[in-house]
């Protein structure tokens, strides 16, 4: 990425008061992140994120997506850790995995589940030693869900409702109100994840649901989990178009 401008995102509530706050910002360099990668760090607090390369040495953290661009190799790991001391994140994308095992190998510090953004400020000093990668990206799924799920069957992989509490909604509509219903599956996920181990699979359905319930409660539909790679989604608001849409912004996730 020796082409890339610098590119700082700031909170857009940061006052003038706050100078003082900005100052105290830790400074991360990143290599190919995604827009809602950085805006999720950005997020996150304290981090002031460039894409400028020249900048590695006095960087407190380099994140890396595994989101690589063509043309580009994971060996760039390796040149960044003859440059720089600091930790260096993967933040791992679904489908990444062989690509985080291959930057890791090149030096990376550590790796954190896309969605999970929050996690990266870990690194930058807290003790990681009592909490692994998939106990972590649990408790922050739990954190975004918690007033949003309601009680009742629960899939225990990705925690989202299951078939019995979807039979159960379709049953007890809204008084008039037909809920329309369609169906959201990953192609070709069972041979995809065939060589993974359980843990590893668990994690990439526990990652693609959130990210799919993420997308779901924006537009307002309700999602549910019928089998692995698999999703059910209601709603009875959206129209048809609205509902094409929906389905557009899953398959882009």
């Amino acid at each position: 990425m020796a082409d890339a401008d610098t590119a700082v995102l700031e909170q857009s509530d940061v006052s003038e008061d706050d100078s003082s706050a900005a100052a105290a910002s830790r400074l991360v360099v990143s290599l190919w992140l995604s827009d809602s990668v950085r805006n999720r760090l950005v997020a996150a607090g304290g981090l002031q994120i460039v894409e400028d390369l020249d900048r590695v040495g006095s960087a407190d953290l380099i994140a890396v997506s595994t989101r690589i661009p063509p043309g580009e190799s994971p060996a760039r790991i390796a040149e960044l850790r003859q440059q720089a001391s600091c930790p260096i994140v993967v933040i791992v994308h679904p489908g990444g995995e062989d690509v985080a095992v291959a930057l890791m190998s090149g030096g990376a510090s550590g790796l954190v589940a896309e969605g999970n953004e929050p996690t990266v400020a870990a690194f930058l000093g807290s003790d990681l030693s009592g909490t692994g990668l998939i106990e972590a990206y649990e408790q922050t799924l739990d954190r975004r869900s918690a007033g949003r799920r309601s009680s009742g069957d629960r899939d225990p992989v990705t925690r989202l409702r299951g078939m019995s509490a979807l039979d159960a909604r379709l049953a007890n509509g809204a008084a008039g109100a037909v809920p329309r219903l369609g169906w959201a599956r990953v192609i070709g996920f069972e041979e995809a994840t065939r060589r993974l181990s359980v843990e590893a699979r668990d994690i990439l359905r526990r990652r693609l649901a959130a990210q799919f319930e993420e997308i779901c409660h924006h537009r307002n539909a309700e999602i549910y989990a019928s089998e692995a790679g698999e999703f059910a989604i209601v709603t009875e608001t959206l129209s048809i178009a609205e509902f094409e849409r929906l389905g557009m912004d899953l398959i882009q996730a």
